[in-house]
């Protein structure tokens, strides 16, 4: 009987320190997903994902055209990419219509504007991703 008593006020003292562990990791992890969504402006200068200020980049201008000798496929995706001052210029973009697919990569035409050569159904564009950096 006092083995059992034993083992019953044992057990607490060792799931104890388990459990501060695990406080301790949610805030770690809570600091550390706080510490990346920072709203500093300053990081709109080293790029993101989303829309808006978050790049860095204003998206505009999208035109596509589709293939004269294969129809229902699309042979290319021109847009223009300006800074958010008006005066930036990006150094290189791409894009991507298929998520979890390789980026292509996008040919300057003018300071702003940017022609992406594609080949793929008009049917498998999901979305269109563009990454511009400095």
């Amino acid at each position: 009987m006092t083995d059992m008593t034993l083992t019953r006020t044992l057990l607490p003292n060792f799931l104890r320190p388990l459990v501060w562990l695990g406080l301790a990791g949610l805030l770690a992890a809570t600091l550390a997903v706080t510490a990346s969504a920072s709203q500093d402006s300053g990081l709109a200068a080293i790029g993101g994902e989303g829309s808006g200020l978050i790049s860095g980049f204003v998206i505009a201008d999208i035109d596509y055209a589709l293939s004269d000798a294969r129809p229902g496929r699309l042979d290319s995706v021109s847009l223009s990419v300006i800074g958010p001052d008006g005066r930036t210029t990006a150094t290189r973009v791409s894009v991507s219509l298929i998520a979890g697919q390789p980026a292509t990569d996008c040919l300057r035409q003018s300071p702003s504007r940017w022609t992406c050569p594609l080949d793929l159904p008009v049917a498998a564009a999901e979305s269109l991703q563009v990454s511009a950096s400095r």
